[in-house]
């Protein structure tokens, strides 16, 4: 099950009114304490802890009349993906990297909750991105990576006859 942005959101503050609450009679027992080294899985994407319900996970909406690929396993996996913006950004910083493709059947949603997709791309058509603002024009088969703090949202445009694809912040 996936929430969206608001529920997310509600969640964050429902965990955060609990933290503070058990907070007061934990102090002093975690004052002792030295914090715990970070697990490789808790550094993926380099956001600490990863994600779950309370921290943000990417995610991927697909609206179009396509079907689409995405991975969860950027870096790591038995296929694959040429990613143009390897750093997350909008600069282009290419990279040749391992990772495990699924397709993304139309209208299908992946990520959020505690799923995390890191990339997504058309295997076998063009698509143009919106990519915070800036628009391009992305080549079949090429990946766009996205951070846990970001949503794709992909749409077909009649007047083109290609997917469109909107990464915004979540």
């Amino acid at each position: 099950m996936s929430t969206g942005r608001f529920g997310r959101t509600a969640l964050r503050i429902a965990a955060t009114a609990l933290a503070v609450t058990g907070m007061f009679g934990a102090l002093s027992a975690q004052a002792s304490a030295a914090p715990a080294a970070p697990s490789a899985e808790a550094t993926v994407n380099g956001m600490l802890g990863g994600c779950d319900w309370y921290s943000p996970c990417g995610e991927v909406g697909n609206n179009s009349s396509w079907q689409m690929r995405v991975t969860t396993t950027l870096g790591t996996g038995p296929h694959f993906c040429d990613v143009w913006n390897w750093n997350g950004g909008s600069a282009s910083v290419w990279k040749h990297a391992n990772c495990t493709q699924v397709v993304l059947e139309r209208n299908g949603h992946m990520g959020g909750g505690n799923v995390d997709v890191d990339a997504f791309t058309f295997a076998d058509r063009n698509y143009m991105l919106n990519f915070h603002g800036t628009l391009s024009w992305k080549t079949a088969g090429v990946w766009t990576k996205i951070q846990n703090t970001e949503g794709a949202y992909c749409r077909t445009d009649w007047n083109y006859g290609v997917p469109v694809c909107d990464v915004v912040w979540e």
